[in-house]
């Protein structure tokens, strides 16, 4: 009996020492973590993201926290992804996370050590900012500018909006191409070397609209389809409509006859009450905000009429009822719209940079500029 009874004690603890040693062993590795902004603390639960297992103890950890900002430093960057390459171990180690609707971003459970601070958003790289971390150092208050060198703006005149004011205030700069008076513009902006070196090509309201004539009219809209295609994008306001029409018919509704040129430019002068859908925007302007137009005849949105499931597909950025001209509503309409395709996106806005610009404004288009 005590034979037994001293072979099932042993084998006891056998199992015990077992069960205490199996924990995955060096389960940090390589990959990335993704340490975003709903991560908790300071770094307190860094041995087990770290993958210490039985190596030792905890090392001290500290985190970074900050703001991408754009190149002027005015407008804080949203969904801009920020990391920093970290060693654990002598395994090497990517933090990353995405900054918030304003900018802000916060990295944790990082080594004591100095490191390379980068962030990026589409087609837009952020400076390299060395960063130092002490042991369970909380480092505040960094900024990560967005880099204004190698973002190429074609920006094409017109005669009831300025988007390159915008394009400047956030600290870009910009090539402007004539359209107020010359419908050449279209020709210029679909130049094979121009649509190479451009990152995007900004179509005021009110460009000269008289391009209908051009004999080879299809083949530079699928030049910009092509443009946009592959990864590139283009932003359309207000009266230029036709343009947008004519590049995606598949994507929006407009007021009025398709066939028929400013046909939905008939929206009367008055403040509307606008819906933000967009979930990142409403953070930074407001679920519901005033948009005035104090211009008569300005062009009417009716719809999305991309499928969901489609190539083409369409964000709506704000939506309100409106009055056409003689106060008919027309409700629920969009007012401003990202439409997706392939790897690129246009932006459509029926207001703009001009004398209705107000904060609130200013926060919508600075946004699409940086959503190009």
């Amino acid at each position: 009996m005590r034979v037994c009874l001293v072979f099932l004690l042993t084998s006891l603890l056998a199992c015990v020492a077992t069960e205490g040693t199996d924990d995955g062993g060096s389960s940090g590795g390589t990959g990335e973590i993704n340490t975003g902004s709903s991560s908790g603390g300071d770094g307190s639960s860094a041995r087990a993201d770290a993958g210490q297992g039985d190596a030792g103890p905890p090392l001290p950890m500290g985190s970074i926290s900050g703001r991408v900002l754009s190149p002027s430093g005015t407008f804080g960057v949203f969904d801009a992804e920020v990391s920093v390459e970290i060693t654990i171990n002598g395994q090497p180690t990517r933090r990353q996370t995405h900054s918030r609707f304003d900018g802000t971003f916060g990295l944790y459970s990082i080594p004591a050590g100095t490191y390379t601070l980068h962030a990026t958003r589409g087609i837009y790289a952020g400076d390299s900012v060395p960063i130092t971390v002490g042991n369970n150092e909380r480092v505040t208050g960094t900024e990560v500018r967005i880099l204004s060198t190698g973002i190429h703006f074609e920006v094409v005149t017109g005669s009831f909006d300025d988007i390159g004011a915008i394009v400047d205030g956030l600290g870009f700069t910009h090539v402007e191409v004539d359209g107020t008076f010359d419908s050449s513009w279209l020709t210029n902006v679909t130049d094979a070397d121009t649509l190479n070196a451009s990152h995007a090509i900004l179509i005021n309201c009110g460009v000269d609209d008289e391009i209908w004539g051009i004999t080879d009219l299809e083949a530079r809209r699928q030049a910009l389809r092509s443009y946009v295609h592959s990864g590139k994008s283009i932003y359309i306001s207000d009266w230029a409509y036709d343009v947008m029409e004519w590049l995606f018919p598949e994507a929006l509704g407009f007021y009025g006859e398709d066939v028929e040129h400013n046909s939905a430019q008939r929206g009367q002068e008055e403040v509307v009450l606008a819906d933000v859908p967009d979930e990142t925007l409403s953070k930074l302007v407001g679920e519901t905000i005033n948009i005035t137009y104090d211009l008569p005849y300005w062009a009417i949105l009716r719809s999305v009429d991309a499928p969901v499931d489609g190539e083409v597909t369409v964000d709506v950025i704000a939506r309100a009822t409106v009055h056409a001209r003689g106060g008919v509503p027309v409700e629920d309409v969009p007012l401003a719209v990202i439409v997706h395709y392939g790897a690129g996106r246009v932006i459509y806005t029926t207001f703009h940079n001009e004398a209705q610009l107000d904060a609130t404004v200013a926060s919508i288009l600075q946004y699409m500029v940086m959503s190009l």
